[in-house]
């Protein structure tokens, strides 16, 4: 029971006695063994495998390669991840962040804008029902006006306007009065050796004025022109104008001034009638035709008399023209025979002269048939081609 330790332990108080003992170092030993046998023996089999397959090898060496390859691969896409993804994730928040804010910053205007179109429509609306306010008052004012201011208003009105009708009425009618009084004379005295030109010159004077007719129409408006038709001379033409006197239902022009006017005109035109008669017939030439061509064009067309007075035989002796040969003076006929063929000269030379509203008359002593078909030839002329009103024959003014 002494060398049993077991036996030891369940007596108390027995002491167990301390023998050395080597089992434990022997078991590790063996075990030691064991694992190099077992090693020893793998070893020689996969050595034999190996060199029954020599291609198992090569594939573990290229798993292992793999593996540590994908290792390898794992470890750069994390290095990847914290070097880029990390700082793009980052940014596209701070992005969405920014957008986020805007939206909302939009959307705060938005709603400040709505509130001021609002307030807007009822400023409107407001303006809108003022403005109907201030119609239905002056309307109503108005409505309210008594019956007899309205009639007095209407009354003033029509008498007012019948007032500016009628000033006007009178106005134009005297207007009219004063473009019609215009009495307009032409003088022609022919200075050619064929013609008599010698004129009396007080007689002419006396007749033409009273001719005018000044004592009983004291307003009206002379003008006088004289000139002759010798050779040369078409440009030389004098003028003695009488104005209109001012006449209105307003008034206006006093007798004085008429009468100082008259005074001029009758001085002026004694003057020009004497410087007339005192040409000397010594003109081999007769620019009759285109005499009065020129004298034509001075007419007024506002004037309500015009009058042509012609001294002259009415022979036609110019470049134009000439009706004082042999042939015509020993057959005076032949002038309305070829009457188309002589005025187409005429129109050649120059457009014929506008008469339209002329009285003309023409003084001639008549003693011969030349003279008489010099006037018929003439008087055809001015009333089909001159368009003149009248055309007369007088052997004395």
């Amino acid at each position: 029971m002494a060398n049993d330790p077991l036996a030891a332990i369940l007596n108390e108080g027995a002491i167990v006695p301390e023998t050395p003992s080597h089992r434990h170092q022997i078991a590790t030993g063996l075990t030691c063994l064991l694992y190099a046998i077992a090693t020893f023996a793998s070893f020689l089999y996969y050595s034999d495998y190996e060199r029954k397959n020599p291609k198992s090898g090569f594939q573990y060496l290229q798993t292992d390669f793999l593996r540590n390859l994908m290792g390898q691969l794992t470890l750069l896409q994390g290095r990847f991840d914290r070097a880029f993804r990390t700082p793009t994730a980052l940014a596209e928040a701070a992005v969405h962040k920014q957008m986020e804010a805007c939206e909302k910053v939009i959307y705060e205007q938005e709603l400040k804008l709505a509130k001021e179109v609002t307030f807007y429509n009822y400023q409107l609306a407001q303006l809108a029902n003022t403005e109907k306010q201030i119609k239905a008052t002056i309307q109503q004012t108005y409505n309210q006006k008594s019956f007899l201011n309205r009639t007095i208003m209407k009354v003033k009105t029509f008498f007012n306007r019948k007032a500016i009708l009628l000033a006007i009425g009178l106005l134009l009618a005297s207007n009219a009065v004063n473009a019609q009084n215009l009495d307009e004379t032409f003088l022609i005295n022919d200075t050619s050796l064929s013609n008599n030109c010698q004129l009396d010159a007080k007689t002419l004077f006396v007749k033409l004025i009273r001719g005018f007719n000044l004592q009983q129409d004291t307003k009206k408006g002379v003008v006088l022109r004289t000139s002759t038709c010798g050779e040369g001379r078409i440009a030389n033409v004098k003028t003695a104008s009488l104005p209109k006197a001012q006449s209105s239902f307003l008034g206006g022009g006093s007798i004085s001034e008429r009468k100082k006017a008259l005074g001029w005109f009758l001085a002026k035109a004694k003057a020009n009638i004497d410087a007339l008669a005192a040409q000397p017939c010594d003109e081999r030439e007769t620019n009759l035709y285109r005499t009065i061509v020129y004298l034509s064009k001075l007419y007024s067309s506002t004037a309500s008399k015009k009058r042509l007075l012609l001294f002259s035989d009415m022979a036609e002796s110019s470049s134009v023209f000439n009706t004082a040969t042999p042939a015509y003076i020993n057959n005076p006929k032949a002038l309305l025979k070829e009457y188309d063929r002589i005025i187409a000269s005429f129109k050649k030379d120059s457009p014929y002269p506008n008469l339209k509203g002329v009285d003309i008359v023409i003084i001639n002593p008549m003693n011969n048939d030349f003279l008489l078909y010099q006037y018929r030839f003439w008087e055809k002329f001015f009333l089909t081609e001159c368009g003149a009103s009248s055309v007369q024959i007088r052997t004395a003014l």
